[in-house]
């Protein structure tokens, strides 16, 4: 009997190093991931990567505003350190640009002899009031000289990311809005790499240049970047892999899936999320068959 206990007891060891080992358990060195210990702008500019989230967790957006205006470390505050920090080029693709201080940003860069470049969707180039009338963000930064294009088509130009100096690259799921800095649950990462800069180059003159939107081939100079030990892979879409990726992802799953999503919509991804489920069911099921047979063989 002491012989069956034991076995037991080995098998669910066993459960518990299968239904809680992955690959690999990617965590940022400390001095890269946390912004908590920045405390002045040169240590900024040695971090490689720094993530940033809005500070709008309150209940009402009047009170989220107040307080992630007056936070240093609300997201927009990296952004326009980034662009305040540009000596030559900013090449920008966001959906939404409406935000005041974040233009003004723009234009003191465009002043400094930055070159300032900019798309965005087609939708947002109007007055939200009044359609007929264009939107002032717009009109302010071409009288400044900004070269701001549009992606004039039905489907959505739904980029968010800057590139500064061929060195710095911005993304995340932040629109230059007021509304998306200080209202909204939005993330922002700035990663500090020429190799994945060339990443984002190559997309933003596919559409800048070219006139390349939606479904059309994306060229990625550099399939694998490593950034400080962490390898980032670039996709774009549509067309670009992105999905296929993201299912590939999902499949490989061993401990957890933990996600955030405005929306969240495709077949396929929920498909693989209700499978995974699933195999932690089943594996629940499994633990604590194993837990009652253990208890009745060796009387925990």
């Amino acid at each position: 009997m002491k012989k069956l206990g034991k076995l037991f007891s080995s098998l669910l060891a066993l459960a518990f190093v299968v239904g809680c080992s992955s690959e690999t358990d990617m965590i940022l060195p400390e001095s890269v991931n946390d912004i908590t210990n920045i405390s002045s702008v040169e240590d900024e500019k040695s971090m490689p990567i720094i993530v940033s989230f809005n500070n709008a967790y309150k209940g009402l957006l009047t009170e989220n505003e107040a307080i992630g205006k007056k936070d240093p470390r609300n997201s927009e505050k990296y952004f326009v350190k980034l662009i305040d920090s540009a000596r030559t080029t900013i090449d920008g693709a966001f959906y939404d640009l409406q935000d005041p201080g974040v233009v003004d940003a723009f234009i003191r860069a465009k002043k400094r002899g930055v070159q300032v470049r900019l798309i965005t969707d087609d939708e947002n180039l109007k007055d939200k009031q009044d359609p007929t009338k264009p939107r002032q963000s717009i009109i302010d930064l071409r009288n400044a000289g900004i070269n701001v294009i549009d992606d004039n088509r039905g489907k959505l130009m739904h980029h968010k990311f800057m590139i500064v100096d061929d060195t710095t690259v911005w993304t995340g799921s932040m629109n230059l809005t007021t509304s998306s800095m200080f209202h909204h649950n939005n993330n922002s990462i700035m990663i500090r790499s020429p190799k994945l800069a060339q990443n984002f180059d190559a997309e933003f003159k596919r559409m800048y240049e070219k006139n390349q939107f939606g479904n059309n081939p994306h060229e990625i100079p550099n399939k694998d970047v490593n950034v400080s030990g962490i390898s980032i892979r670039t996709f774009f879409s549509p067309g670009g892999g992105t999905m296929a990726t993201i299912i590939d992802e999902l499949k490989k799953a061993q401990k957890s899936i933990k996600f955030m999503a405005f929306s969240m919509t495709d077949k396929n991804v929920l498909d693989v999320m209700v499978q995974k489920n699933k195999l932690v069911l089943k594996l629940k099921v499994f633990l604590i068959t194993v837990w009652f047979l253990n208890t009745q063989f060796i009387g925990v």
